[in-house]
């Protein structure tokens, strides 16, 4: 499992784009999220199998990559708004929501039918929804994507282009918001402690040129540094505060490591 893990890590690392512009450009972000899913996936897997020091230690990982990918996520959204304007909300409901709804709702309902023959998993409403368990396992994050889609939504549409950091302030607050519900109803932590994230994507869109003469001004140590203090939390941290903590630095040090590797395009 560990040469498959090496595989498509070079694989999707080799992806990147190197060229003048934007180290943060579309295609990078894509290729970073498809790398954060794939350790996502390989975590799943790593919790029913196990096979290789790598495979195993890959769901101590997730956290941090479902932080980066939601990251990833709401900063695409406000490039986005930022280059189209008001114009790009007037097709989001059907393009993202829509879109990404509809499908979800398909592969609930052919997984649901499975769940109830083949698997022989049958499939309660009352305690998923009670305790937070999809029809499709692990799906959980497409959900909260769907809220914070409608949240980004609702929020541009009442606000002019010029508070798109107030979008990032709102995102964030329903985001905290939402996650105060989901502990108080008893939803298991992985709810609720990544997904702030999503609105530090929005805010660091808002605020790019700042945040890129910051990264400009990190050397070599301080990269080194975040890596080590990530690294120790990983095995160190689980508790939720802790764990959204990571996720930050996690964003941090990948923002750190593109620009200095200078991985444009």
């Amino acid at each position: 499992m560990d040469i498959i893990i090496i595989a498509f890590a070079l694989m999707l690392l080799l992806s990147l784009r190197k060229s003048k512009g934007d180290f943060l450009s579309k295609e990078n972000c894509l290729s970073v999220r498809g790398m954060m899913a794939f350790v996502i996936i390989f975590g799943h897997l790593a919790q029913r199998t196990g096979g290789g020091k790598l495979f195993s230690q890959s769901l101590k990982l997730s956290a941090i990559c479902v932080g980066i990918y939601f990251f990833m996520s709401g900063y695409g959204l406000m490039e986005q708004y930022t280059r189209k304007g008001k114009c790009y909300l007037d097709t989001f409901i059907q393009r993202r929501i829509g879109e990404l709804l509809f499908r979800y709702v398909l592969i609930s309902g052919i997984y649901l039918i499975l769940r109830n023959t083949l698997f022989e998993d049958p499939y309660y409403w009352s305690s998923g929804v009670r305790q937070g368990r999809p029809i499709v396992y692990f799906s959980w994050y497409i959900i909260e994507l769907l809220v914070l889609y409608i949240t980004f939504y609702v929020s541009g549409k009442n606000l002019s282009e010029k508070h798109r950091k107030e979008i990032g302030i709102i995102v964030g607050c329903a985001i905290i918001a939402l996650d105060i519900l989901f502990s108080r109803i008893g939803y298991g932590d992985y709810w609720y402690n990544s997904n702030l994230c999503f609105a530090i994507g929005i805010l660091v869109s808002t605020c790019k040129i700042k945040v890129e003469k910051a990264l400009n001004k990190v050397n070599a140590v301080e990269v080194l540094t975040a890596i080590v203090i990530l690294g120790t939390m990983c095995f160190k941290v689980d508790d939720v505060v802790g764990t959204q903590i990571k996720c930050v630095i996690g964003v941090a040090v990948l923002l750190m490591a593109l620009e200095k590797m200078q991985l444009q395009g």
